[in-house]
């Protein structure tokens, strides 16, 4: 909504159909007119330098009217605008911040538009690959294909979403990318293309995966993902001829639902594997199909409901088999992995993420086998970060990225990798990890993670009272790594230097044990013992503030609700509800750590007003605290699991009706 700078009764909003307009201010007697004739709008922008122009961002448009939004001028731009901004003192001088695709400049009043952004940082990654010799890296993103060399900045290289890349085994300057509707071939890294279209059928599909072996490196393989959740298709293009274009064509397998990943086999060429499953609603499971002849036949290799999103194997050892596997509703789940070539397999999920019943609950988009040692495996998960084993998945623990929505997880090797020694878990022998760069793609951009310079940090956990091994106990790092303890035992992946970590087992107090030193190429062990609690640990406020120094404020709180809020019904019932969701709040709160950091922030600024209320004095609540809380309880809502998004949800409507302000 905005208002007109020079006439407060001419108001502007942007909603689902267009641009609204009100030339009376707040008068409720008359309504709201709309003044554009295409699209949804995101963006309006009224220009400091005049007071006539009105410009709006639309589908696929940006709109332009001279004279208060009598009349209009519709220019083509493919995206949408979330943002619209003018030059103060230039009205022709327009910044535009895109859904998918970063900034862009007009300098002609929406005409025409240049990016402004570098590099990829504003896009969604959904599919990365390196040269054989890690030298150039591809990234298929929501705003294109990119491409970047050690010593480069991000290239743009094609501007379709790229679902999936690949770079020919053996010939840098080629590459493919998966598209809408289409596959495409580069030979000069880039800069000129030809398309191979998969099918004229209306229902839209797009190639998420790409398989190629450099055995035969003529002969693709893709699989294709059709929109409606229905079908999926593995396909196989013979590009022998002159052109892409005119590429032999044949469908090899055709799936009831998506086919997500392709893989060939690092020895084997006739031995080809295919994920299925429906990720996004309609969530439905698939599975695992496997083809020793080249694709001609296929059967199922893992006889289980799954969603399978990634296939992972490695020349070292061409037996060697992950799958990862998960609905975005953390249903059809697991890591799965195989020692005989996918003849039989096993579940590997020990310190990943599970429910109250200690059923796995996340989804593993993707999954990749350290080139230099095959006990080293990453794995993203979709809202949960990415984790790594150093014993083949056996235990699993992770090193970032909590709350990403990650899609892409890659290995880059340097040309000699220098050794890590650190022990195992659970196990006394030594074990290699390599010098590595570690890139996930995210929603957010890509980022990366070093294992140089890394340490092991294990031990065992306990209870003080029983000296029982504590299981399910996690085990967060201050520099983002996390792990849960099996049978007792954790292990955590740091970088050198200190660290403080916090433990925290149900039933149990938080612990937090700081000034860990841990070096390069060192293994660290630290047993820890936990005190059992009295509170069932569904205090929030204690939990947040545990090893802080504002844990002296717990006293205060206790105060306030025992005072204050226990002296009416109403604020008897916001104890209630505390307590009752504290213990599912908390867990909510440990899977996000900037929710955790927000709630943490707004506790500490809400403790003047907490202690102004104890002492009986008369000091209003800022409503900015408020909207903080209100903002921080929605976006809590929107991740937090069914039952207790009901009960936010209600809370949030009782802070509406101001019922916290009449409390204090």
């Amino acid at each position: 909504i905005i208002v007109h700078p020079e006439d407060p009764l001419l108001v502007f909003a942007s909603d689902g159909y267009g641009v609204l307009r009100k030339q009376d201010g707040a008068n409720p007697q008359t309504g709201w007119y709309w003044i554009t004739e295409k699209g949804s709008c995101r963006a309006l922008c009224l220009p400091q330098s005049t007071a006539d122009i009105v410009y709006a961002g639309l589908d696929d448009v940006v709109a332009k009217s001279t004279d208060r939004g009598d009349s209009w001028t519709y220019y083509d731009r493919q995206g949408e605008f979330l943002s619209l901004a003018a030059d103060p003192s230039n009205a022709d001088i327009l910044f535009g911040g895109d859904l998918n695709r970063g900034v862009f400049k007009s300098r002609d009043g929406a005409q025409s538009w240049e990016l402004k952004n570098s590099g990829i940082r504003a896009n969604q990654i959904y599919s990365t690959a390196f040269t054989k010799d890690f030298t150039k890296l591809l990234a298929g993103t929501v705003s294109g294909i990119y491409i970047k060399s050690d010593i480069t900045e991000w290239k743009l290289l094609n501007e379709s979403t790229g679902y999936s890349v690949a770079f020919h085994p053996t010939n840098k300057n080629t590459i493919w990318g998966g598209f809408s509707w289409k596959i495409g071939k580069s030979t000069d890294e880039g800069i000129t293309w030809e398309y191979k279209y998969i099918s004229d059928e209306p229902d839209v599909h797009r190639v998420c995966s790409i398989a190629v072996s450099a055995q035969q490196p003529d002969t693709i393989f893709a699989g294709i993902h059709f929109a409606s959740g229905k079908k999926g298709w593995v396909m196989k293009i013979a590009d022998t001829g002159t052109s892409f274009d005119s590429a032999a064509l044949e469908i090899m397998f055709e799936s009831s639902v998506p086919v997500n990943a392709v893989a060939i086999n690092p020895a084997n060429t006739l031995m080809l594997f295919a994920g299925t499953g429906s990720f996004y609603a309609p969530v439905s499971s698939g599975g695992l199909y496997k083809s020793s002849n080249g694709g001609k036949t296929w059967s199922q290799s893992l006889f289980k409901k799954l969603i399978v999103n990634s296939i992972a194997m490695t020349p070292a050892d061409p037996n060697l088999i992950f799958i990862g596997c998960g609905g975005s509703n953390n249903s059809y789940n697991g890591i799965y992995k195989s020692t005989d070539g996918g003849i039989t397999w096993r579940e590997k999920t020990q310190g990943l993420p599970a429910d109250d019943t200690g059923k796995p609950y996340f989804a593993a988009t993707d999954i990749q086998v350290d080139p230099e040692n095959s006990s080293i495996v990453y794995a993203a998960l979709m809202r949960h970060g990415i984790y790594v084993s150093i014993n083949g998945g056996e235990y699993w623990t992770r090193i970032g990225l909590s709350d990403y929505e990650t899609y892409d997880v890659n290995i880059r090797q340097p040309a000699a990798p220098a050794p890590f020694m650190g022990s195992l878990f659970q196990k006394s022998t030594s074990q290699n990890l390599p010098s590595s760069t570690i890139l996930a793609g995210t929603a957010s951009g890509m980022y990366e993670y070093s294992t140089a310079g890394t340490g092991v940090l294990t031990g065992i956990i306990t209870s003080q009272q029983t000296k029982a091994f504590i299981d399910s106990a996690d085990v967060s790092a201050s520099c983002g790594s996390t792990c849960v303890s099996s049978e007792g035992y954790y292990l955590l992946l740091l970088p050198a230097g200190v660290h403080t970590i916090d433990i925290d087992a149900p039933g149990y107090e938080r612990a937090s044990v700081a000034s860990i030193t841990v070096s390069a190429g060192q293994s660290v062990s630290y047993d820890i013992a936990l005190t059992p609690r009295t509170d069932n640990g569904n205090c929030v406020a204690s939990s947040l503030l545990h090893g802080t120094p504002q844990q002296r404020d717990l006293d205060l709180l206790r105060t306030f609700r025992d005072r204050v809020l226990q002296k009416s019904r109403k604020g008897n019932e916001l104890v209630s509800f505390y307590y009752s969701c504290g213990g599912e709040v908390w867990k909510v709160l440990k899977a996000h750590p900037r929710l955790k950091k927000r709630c943490l922030q707004i506790l500490n600024e809400a403790i003047p007003f907490i202690a102004s209320s104890v002492s009986n004095k008369s000091v209003p609540m800022a409503s900015s605290l408020l909207n903080d809380a209100s903002s921080f309880l929605f976006d809590l809502e929107q991740v937090s699991p069914n039952d207790l998004q009901a009960k936010i949800n209600k809370f949030r409507r009782d802070m509406k009706d101001d019922i916290l302000l009449k409390l204090f």
